[in-house]
């Protein structure tokens, strides 16, 4: 079995399998706090973990259909996936998609 860090996956590219489009990069990454599962990954345009700025796009766990040594291919329709604010002048005006 193989192990990634949280600093490995934040360098990967997200590509979506459906289409074909880069999505962007791992900014953050939603886990369980009982069992300490891994629920979903926040996808947004920085390839660093935490620096996500504007909008971001959840990517259920179970979407993923593989983690390779430089990609995660992922297979969602962009239009059911929750959009994330991160940018917190948005937040303060009430801005939610």
């Amino acid at each position: 079995m193989e192990c990634c860090s949280t600093t490995g996956i934040g360098h990967k590219q997200v590509i979506n399998v459906c289409d074909g489009a880069i999505i962007g990069y791992v900014t953050d990454i939603e886990f369980e706090m009982c069992d300490g599962k891994i629920v979903a990954l926040i996808v947004g345009e920085c390839s660093a973990l935490g620096l996500a700025r504007g909008e971001s796009i959840r990517v259920p766990w179970c979407k993923i259909k593989c983690i390779g040594e430089d990609t995660i291919l992922v297979e969602i329709i962009i239009e059911e996936c929750k959009c994330v604010c991160r940018d917190d002048k948005k937040k303060k005006k009430g801005f939610f998609k």
